[in-house]
């Protein structure tokens, strides 16, 4: 791990090591033991501990005090306990056993020794080691009988059980050179060397060699180089500070200051930096490791954070919390940490109860300790201290006696006999360990408990399970612990001077330091001259000043606050800062003082200080980048601009400096990033500068409008504490449009927050063409923008202007109000989710305007495929066409595109217009002089067919090719179509029998104003079955038909039909309108196929179906013997919900109802509710017995089994709590209005209004007879028997539910008696008993008158009787009888004999037993429900779910929030982590990691079905499929991961441990009831179920190269010269390539070389082959590339010949096996030169590894032009000519001896014949850089010194 040293402010914080001295202890005798030698070792005895124990079957008596005595165990004797008994040696017992005898049979049996386990005759060592008990990286050795020693491996270092890698690297820096090498750790114990492996180290070499000569100049500039191995690298010139470069890879020389250095510190200096433990303390902050070696430097680690001082007054100080502690310790700067406890506490640190026999967190629970010391620790548990019980005692509380062990006890010599519930045990004695059986003697000083005793105590052992704790040098005993000792606190304060202060140093050391203003060696201290130091030691605010009687003192400047050591700036700003200033950024702050901000007039205060307006003001006071005082007085510029754009002049003298107006002072205080000046003067900046919302919108004139509304409906507020806006803020001009058009005053709230995006920050870049964002309004109300033709849109409305920015967001004006769009229709599917729809006329996901007219999609002339899922696609008419079916299509014209011409062309005719109209002659019509003609023609075709009016308008020239349409008296529209009234228009659509059963049946309402809504059948639905069948009717039944078809005062059109609702008909009816898939269904039943458009007294609908009115319907189901069908039977046959369990009231019960509750649960508008009351008698998923309704309900039929599940027959009906017994009635209700009439009535029509009445049937609410409430709940005691009819019920839909009961009755139901009252009818308990007193006492006064015997009866009465006269005998109170025979009345038929209702009554005799049902508790008197989740372990539930009662007994697990499970097994919930983002998931550096199991949208699970249809798997099944599908089965865990990312499917499947459940992600009320989650059904017992099933599978990572790189994703290879540049045996070449990149032509091999689109084979030579000083030239490196193909070895071996990139030809020959000469091997020669590796692919070609260069041949001769031949050899002859001529003259002139001159020549050697061509030195190509072209032959003269040898190319610094 590479660990970098930071600075702060500069500066280096230097830690300090301290060394901790251990003592070391005197080495123990041979023999001797223990901390302090007090005892012997084992099996040794005596005083020296140096005689030895003989016993072989027994204890020994062992220990300084022993004597050696053996104590034989059971089965052995002997004065050694060597002699078996006879029994126990004839079981011959093994070696490693013995004879123990069973204290339960007390017979003998071989028992394995202690360390050994088997069956007593074969016993074997055990062994820890295959326990796993030592550390994964040590090694287990068995050492002995379960005795084992744990060693750590190699690398490693610990104890065995914790081993922990070795890092050579911390330690003498691995044994590493230091100063030129550094340490990296490799694994445990080992290092890295880089000379390990050759080739990489001349690699590394190399990567710091660059090829040619780089000069230092050259480097200042900063050029881009590349050194030997291909590596680019750059020179940079930037200065960097000292924090930026201990972050760069070092070494780096520090100098830290040394421990004697620290001695030399001004007092008090040292007083924060050591703690009680004798630690290295920065600031207060523990040291916890020191000198962790980095890279770079060393690393300290501190316990806490480091804070300074000078900012720690600004810090909050929390004064709203509250700690409750059971002390107050003495803390500050006067406290001396001593703790003051609380009245029940005690001890150093308040750690001991007060009362030694309480304990607890506030010790006031009473211990359970009883016969020893209780552990008075407010955390302990209330038992008693370990060993703390009394002799004769054991146990956690010592509750347990103990006694010797008798002689049928085998119990061993050191253990007691403890009695258990009768049964004894036996337990060692204390001092001892073992199993009672066997004990030896335990060190109670033993590691890790040592006794209970301190961690800074010694344990002493004093005796046999005894010892004693004695705390170290420098502690006092505080109770079980220790307390460190503090001289500083005791009363000579450690030796102190009084105006010393005395410093813990640790425990019972201390030092002294004189007080801050003494100077002395802490014993003697004497005053000083405080001021007489620098500032006297005041912060850089502050002086030090005289103050009587204080003396010298450190007092803040005027404007600080502090203690004089310590001044800060009070500076109240309430601005958050942070979102100002970035730590990545360097700023200049300039910071009005205290006095400044209280010199701001309340205007400014007012206005600035608003949360708006407050940010910008602390940006006026920013200023980017770093200016101190000294370039605020030298830079040249005299401004600064501030963050709020505003100009800040800067002047300065040669002692102040003023910004802006405000003086600089006090400056220059630095900070991590940028430094900050205290100014005098707050600089306000021009309001209209703000960049608050308000503020912003008010510097614009144009947008006063939308910001006055704004404040109207106070949204700033909220806006401006979002996390930012966006804001389509509408100019004053679109909203005063809007407000003319629309008669409003004002926008409203609605239109205003539809302009607004909330919590994002939308700019001109970020406004993307098909970019939808939901507004203020929510997610059903989108904004959405558009780019078209260079503009910006949103929704229709262009964007004016852009980017206006305010300190939170972003203004843009639109040129329009923007209308709140009906384009959402979404519905609510629960209270928590909502099901996405558009509306008519809208299309796609985000519900887009089909093409066409505002409200009239495709113009009205065709239909858009529409809704979440269409495509906005027009379906045009007839006769239209067009992407808006805008236009007719070719050769028709007209409203209707059904119009159009025939003709030649020259002479054309109107088709089906004006058929009465002669021809029309185009031609004429065309010359000017007929345009008349032609306006009289058009005219006259206008008006033929009534102008292309409605047949009920009248047609009206306005002008040439002008008509108006005006609808007739009576009719309404737009004069091209008319409407009259319903009646009119239901005959004018043929809808014949609706029409005739009007007439028939005179209904006159429709004659009528109105307005009405009617839905008409058509002929179809009079012709369906159940029409035709439903037989004859009367006419009053036929018209409760018809008007059961009419809706009144209302006239719904198609978009009002499109919601659901219910609609009340004339009859009083209710019909029920639902909207699915794009068609409108009444009652769910009829279809609206058409709609017509509105008519004079209302609309009507066009319907596929009669409807029949509910009474009809239930009349129907009564003839066949049923109940209204619900659709619930589907619901119980479904196998997902079976078994089920229904409850069916009888006959007698339903019969019973009351009529007005039969009314309203057989009305078809009431069908759900009728089907809730059915699905109330239904429960899922049961099957079996069950109390209903807390047993008001009677089960009257039993065990009614069907294949579904069972059924019960009960005597009453269940009422749903959501209903309640609901009885609504019809109320007629009659309202009028005035309107203007519009019917063809010749009376009507002469008033200008009349009055119309609309009868309304509407359903009343009311609750039946026993009910209250608006929910109708049953009234106490019952429907049945409401108050238990001994009172009224305050009943009905107002009434409160209460009980007014009769005389002697009381109770919520009336249910029980007054006092003095008794039995069923309350009777007064004294007037009963005296009225029967006296009738007894007068009837034996009377017997005693007659005689002075009591009467006797014959028979003899009952002994509970009483005789009476007439020889009567009647039984005595609460018996029952003729009085010969008396039985106690059975008591629980009254009142369940005065028990609970939740208690079940029994009677024997006279006595009366109540019992509480199952799932309460008490006495039955009084029973209260069980909550089984308050039985203190959760009700079951696991510790991280939630348990909720739900109801007596009952209770369901909810696992918490970051937890999943069913509750009963919770875990935490662990996101899916991306495996890409560990390593890139194993992929290439070079290759795009894709996690599929992350992507996956069901974590892993997917649904399994059979083959052979739904539900057909079994358990075993269902387990193989997944297992065969590459899966497991899924766990009920992974199926709840998958159901929260979004898993949905209603179909059930096996989970793991046979459980059955499906994940359900949103509410369906058709599965699981609605319930979101899992739906389970619980473990199944029965496996041969048959269900589909859930499997799981971990899905791969997919590893794919990148773009430019191939490979399988794991491994991935770059172009070619990537993939030169990654091998270090090819770089000699690379090098040479890099040399000639150079050049022109070399950047073009290069860039070959990299580009991906062409394919070469490129032959590279190994760097042993091709040495480092060896050149190339720039022909031999591109002989090496064959460009245009990537040809592997074998491809080259067959092809034989190939051509380079200069043209030259390579020959491949393959190498013969030597085996098999006929066969080759796969490897070959490139020319001459041997390939010793083969096909490296990359990108774009394929790398072969050649043992040496290709030398390119050399370049051909230049060839010369024909022409040139011919000019050359005419010169030739010219000069052969020439050459006679003067051979010829010069005989003539020799011969005629004449010589005037002599021409000379010389010869360097006489007798050497020269050849030119030879002598002549060759003159290189400066192109090609190598030798010119040559004859082939070689040259046969070798000797010649003017020979030149061809080398290659002729290297001027090559040495000679």
């Amino acid at each position: 791990m590479k660990f970098i040293l930071n600075s702060i402010c500069g500066g280096l914080i230097l830690l300090l090591w301290t060394e901790i001295l251990w003592e070391t202890g005197a080495t123990p005798q041979p023999g001797f033991r223990g901390t302090a030698c007090e005892e012997c070792k084992a099996n040794l005895y005596g005083t020296k501990c140096n005689n030895v124990c003989s016993c072989k079957n027994g204890i020994c008596d062992s220990g300084m005090q022993g004597t050696g005595e053996c104590t034989c165990l059971s089965g052995y004797t002997g004065i050694e306990c060597d002699r078996e008994l006879p029994a126990c040696a004839a079981l011959r017992c093994g070696p490693d056993s013995r004879c123990v005898e069973d204290m339960s049979t007390g017979q003998l049996n071989c028992r394995c020794k202690p360390g050994y386990q088997g069956d007593g005759v074969q016993c074997t060592s055990i062994n820890p080691c295959l326990r796993g008990v030592c550390h994964a990286n040590a090694a287990c050795a068995h050492t002995g009988p379960n005795q084992h020693v744990c060693t750590c491996k190699e690398g490693y270092s610990g104890d065995g059980r914790v081993c922990m890698p070795i890092d050579p690297c911390q330690t003498n820096l691995g044994n590493c050179t230091s100063g030129s090498t550094r340490c990296v750790y490799d694994s445990p114990g080992k290092v890295k060397t880089l000379l390990a492996n050759e080739m990489r180290a001349r690699y590394l070499v190399k990567l710091h060699m660059v090829a040619g000569e780089v000069n230092s100049d050259s480097l200042k500039k900063g050029i881009l180089f590349y050194t030997l191995t291909g590596m680019a690298a750059e020179s940079m010139t930037d200065k960097t500070s000292v924090a930026t470069v201990l972050e760069e890879d070092g070494p780096y020389t520090l100098f830290a200051p040394t421990n004697i250095a620290f001695t030399f510190l001004k007092p008090g200096y040292l007083d924060f930096l050591t703690s009680e433990e004798g630690q290295i303390l920065v600031n207060g902050e523990s040291v916890l490791e020191l000198d962790v070696e980095a890279k770079n430097g060393r690393l300290h680690s501190l316990e806490g954070l480091l804070i300074p001082p000078s900012i720690e007054p600004i810090l909050p100080h929390r004064c709203d919390t509250k700690e409750t502690n059971i002390y107050k310790c003495s803390d500050g700067i006067d406290g001396n940490g001593t703790c003051q406890c609380e009245p029940n506490f005690k001890g150093s640190r308040c750690q001991y109860c007060a009362d030694p026999n309480k304990y607890g967190p506030f010790c006031d629970k009473t211990c359970g300790c009883i016969h020893g010391v209780c552990d008075n620790h407010p955390e302990a548990s209330g038992k008693c201290k370990q060993g703390s019980c009394k002799d004769g005692y054991t146990g956690e509380f010592c509750e347990q006696q103990t006694q010797s062990c008798g002689p049928n006890q085998p119990c061993h010599a050191h253990a007691n006999c403890v009695s258990n519930n009768g049964a004894f045990t036996c337990v060692c004695k204390p001092g001892y360990q073992g199993d009672g059986y066997m004990c030896i003697e335990s060190d109670p000083c033993a590691l890790p408990h040592r006794g209970s005793c301190s961690v800074n105590a010694k344990c002493i052992k004093t005796g046999p399970g005894t010892h004693t704790c004695q705390c170290l040098s420098g502690w006092r005993e505080d109770g079980d612990e220790c307390q460190a000792i503090n001289n500083c606190l005791d009363p000579t304060r450690g030796g102190c001077h009084p105006d010393a202060t005395c410093i813990y140093v640790g425990p019972g050391q201390s030092d002294c330091a004189c007080k801050s203003g003494y100077h002395g060696n802490g014993k003697q201290c004497e005053p000083v001259n405080q001021c007489v130091e620098q500032k006297g030691g005041c912060h850089f605010l502050g002086t030090c000043k005289f103050l009587s009687p204080g003396g010298w003192q450190c007092v803040c400047e005027d404007g600080y606050d502090g203690d004089g050591k310590i001044c800060y700036g009070t500076v109240a700003q309430r601005a958050d800062l942070s979102q100002l200033l970035s730590e990545a950024e360097n700023f200049t702050l300039f910071v009005p003082s205290v006095q400044a901000i209280e010199k701001l007039n309340k205007d400014d205060k007012d206005f600035w200080m608003t949360r708006s307006n407050l940010p910008s003001l602390v940006k006026n006071h920013i200023v980017s980048g770093i200016f101190d005082l000294g370039d605020l007085c030298t830079s040249p510029s005299s401004r600064l601009v501030s963050l709020l754009k505003r100009t800040l002049p800067v002047s300065s003298t040669n002692e102040t400096t003023i910004v802006a107006g405000g003086k600089i002072t006090f400056g220059d205080m630095a900070a991590k990033n940028g430094v900050i000046h205290l100014i005098d003067k707050v600089l306000i900046p021009e309001r209209q500068m703000s960049e608050g919302l308000l503020e912003v919108l008010s510097h614009r004139s144009d947008l006063s409008l939308f910001r006055s509304s704004l404040l109207k409906h106070n949204l700033t507020k909220e806006m401006e504490e979002s996390t930012g806006f966006t804001v389509f803020a509408p100019t004053d001009g679109a909203i005063q449009e809007y407000l003319r058009r629309t008669g409003k005053e004002s926008l409203e709230l609605n239109v205003t927050q539809y302009h607004i995006i909330m919590n994002e920050t939308l700019k001109d870049g970020d406004l993307v063409d098909g970019l939808y964002k939901d507004t203020f309004l929510g997610f059903s109300y989108q904004l959405g923008i558009f780019r078209q033709d260079k503009k910006l849109l949103v929704n229709e409305a262009e964007v004016n202007v852009t980017d206006i920015e305010t300190n939170k967001g972003v203004i843009h004006t639109v040129s329009a109000v923007l209308s709140i769009p009906n384009n959402r229709c979404d519905k609510a599917t629960s209270t928590i989710f909502m099901e996405r729809k558009c509306c008519a006329g809208y299309y796609g996901v985000n519900c887009e305007k089909c093409p066409g007219s505002e409200g009239q999609p495709c113009f009205g002339n065709g239909v858009c495929v529409d809704g979440i899922n269409g495509t906005g696609v027009c379906q045009c008419n007839q006769g239209f066409n067009g992407t808006a079916c805008e236009s007719c299509q070719a050769g028709k014209y007209g409203i209707h595109c059904d119009q159009g011409f025939s003709g030649s062309g020259k002479q054309c005719e109107a088709i089906n217009v004006c058929q009465e109209n002669p021809p029309v002659d185009i031609v004429a019509l065309s010359s000017e002089n007929s345009m008349n003609n032609m306006a009289k023609s058009h005219n006259y075709l206008f008006c033929q067919k009534n102008g292309g009016c409605h047949r009920y308008a009248e047609c009206t020239m306005t002008g040439p090719l002008e008509r108006n349409c005006t609808c007739r008296l009576g009719f309404i529209g737009d004069g091209e179509t008319c409407k009259g009234s319903l009646q009119k228009e239901i005959r004018n659509r043929n809808l014949g029998e609706f029409y005739m059963g009007l007439v028939r049946s005179n209904i006159p309402e429709l004659g009528s104003r109105g307005p009405f809504t009617v839905f008409v059948p058509n002929s179809d639905a009079y012709n369906k079955p159940e029409w035709k069948d439903s037989g004859k009717r009367t006419r009053s039944e036929n018209a409760k038909i018809l008007r059961y078809h009419i809706v009144a005062c209302r006239a719904l059109l198609p978009e009002d039909l499109m919601q659901p609702r219910n609609l009340t008909t004339l009859n009083g009816d209710i019909l029920t309108v639902t909207y699915s898939e794009d068609s409108t269904y009444i009652n769910n039943k009829a279809k609206v196929v058409f709609s017509d458009l509105e008519s004079s007294n209302g609309i009507f609908h066009e319907i596929d179906t009669v409807l029949m009115p509910p009474s009809f319907q239930i009349q129907k189901d009564k003839e066949q013997d049923g109940t209204p069908d619900t659709d619930t039977l589907k619901l119980v046959m479904d196998p997902v919900h079976q078994p089920v369990t229904l409850f069916m009231p009888t006959d007698a019960v339903m019969a019973a109802l009351a009529q007005e509750q039969k009314d309203f649960l057989y009305a078809m508008h009431n069908r759900e509710q009728l089907a809730e009351y059915v699905r109330y008698h239904i429960l899922r998923d049961t099957k079996g017995e069950l109390y209903v309704n807390h047993k008001s309900c009677r089960i009257v039929k039993r065990n009614l089994n069907f294949n579904g599940g069972m059924i019960y027959g009960i005597n009453c009906l269940l009422n749903p709590p959501s209903l309640g017994g609901r009885c609504d009635y019809k109320h007629t209700v009659d309202f009028t209005g005035e309107q203007k009439c519009v019917l063809p009535d010749s009376m009507v029509s002469r008033y200008s209004g009349c009055q119309s009445t609309c009868t309304v049937v509407i359903w009343k609410p009311k609750c039946c007879s026993g009910y209250y409430g608006r929910d109708c709940l049953a009234c106490p005691g019952g429907p049945g028997s409401p108050c238990s009819n001994h009172g009224k019920c305050d009943e009905d839909h107002l009434g409160n539910g209460t009980c007014n009961c009769d005389a002697g009755f009381t109770g919520v139901s009336c249910e029980l008696c007054v006092d003095g009252h008794f039995g069923p009818d309350c009777k007064d308990w004294i007037k009963t008993s005296i009225l029967l007193y006296l009738q007894v006492q007068f009837t034996l006064h009377v017997y005693s008158d007659v005689s002075a015997d009591v009467p006797v009866c014959n028979p003899a009465c009952h002994e509970k009787g009483v005789c009476m006269e007439n020889n009567t005998c009647i039984c005595k109170p609460f018996y029952e009888g003729d009085g010969i025979t008396c039985t106690a009345a059975n008591m629980c038929k009254y009142w369940n004999g005065g028990c609970s209702k939740d208690a079940k009554c029994s009677q024997k005799g006279e006595k009366v037993t109540c019992t509480c049902l199952k799932g309460y508790s008490g006495d039955g008197f009084l029973c209260t429900p069980v909550d089984p989740c308050a039985d203190g372990e959760n009700g079951g539930c696991h510790e991280h779910a939630i348990c909720t009662m739900t109801g007596a007994g009952k209770r369901k697990c909810e696992c918490k929030d970051n937890y999943i499970g069913d509750g009963i097994d919770c875990e935490a919930k662990v996101l899916p982590v991306n495996r890409c983002l560990q390593d890139n998931g194993q992929c290439h550096s070079d290759a795009q990691c894709t996690d599929l199991h992350y992507e996956d949208k069901t974590l892993g699970v997917f649904h399994y079905r059979s083959s052979q249809g739904i539900y057909k798997l079994n358990y075993t099944m269902a387990q193989e499929a997944c297992k065969e599908a590459g899966g497991t089965i899924a766990t009920y865990t992974q199926l709840s991961y998958a159901q929260q990312a979004g898993y949905n499917l209603c179909a059930a499947g096996w989970l793991d441990k046979a459980r059955v459940a499906y994940p359900m992600s949103f509410s369906n009320p058709k599965c699981g009831f609605g319930h979101v989650g899992i739906v389970d059904y619980g473990i199944r017992n029965n496996l041969s179920e048959t269900w589909n099933t859930f499997c799981y599978r971990v899905k791969d990572v997919k590893c794919e190269c990148k773009t430019g790189y191939i490979g399988d994703g794991y491994s991935c290879t770059g172009n070619l010269l990537q993939v030169l540049s990654s091998r270090p045996t090819l770089s000699n070449f690379l090098s040479q390539i890099l040399n000639y990149s150079t050049s022109a032509s070399g950047k073009v091999f290069v860039n070959r070389l990299s580009n991906i689109t062409i394919q070469s084979t490129l032959f590279v030579p190994d760097n042993d082959g091709l040495y480092s000083n060896q050149t190339l030239s720039g022909r031999d490196i591109e002989h090496h590339l064959l460009d245009g193909r990537a040809l592997v070895l074998q491809a080259l071996i067959n092809i034989t010949h190939v051509r380079t990139r200069l043209g030259h030809s390579l020959t491949i020959t393959s190498v013969p096996d030597l085996q098999n000469p006929q066969v080759m091997t796969s490897s070959g020669y490139i020319n001459d030169r041997y390939v010793i590796d083969s096909d490296i692919f990359a990108s774009n070609g394929v790398i072969h590894v050649l043992q040496g260069p290709l030398k390119a041949p050399p370049p051909p001769p230049p060839s010369i032009h024909p022409g040139h031949k011919a000019g050359m050899g005419i010169g030739i002859l010219g000069l052969i000519i020439l050459i006679v001529a003067t051979g010829f003259v010069g005989y003539n002139f020799y011969t005629h001896k004449t010589k005037p001159f002599q021409f000379h020549y010389f010869k360097e050697d006489e007798g050497e014949d020269v050849n030119p061509s030879e002598s002549s030195p060759n003159i290189t190509n400066p192109v090609y850089d190598s030798e010119p072209a040559t004859k082939e032959q070689t040259p046969t003269v070798t000797d010649s010194k003017h020979q030149v040898i061809s080398s290659g190319s002729y290297d001027l610094l090559q040495d000679s």
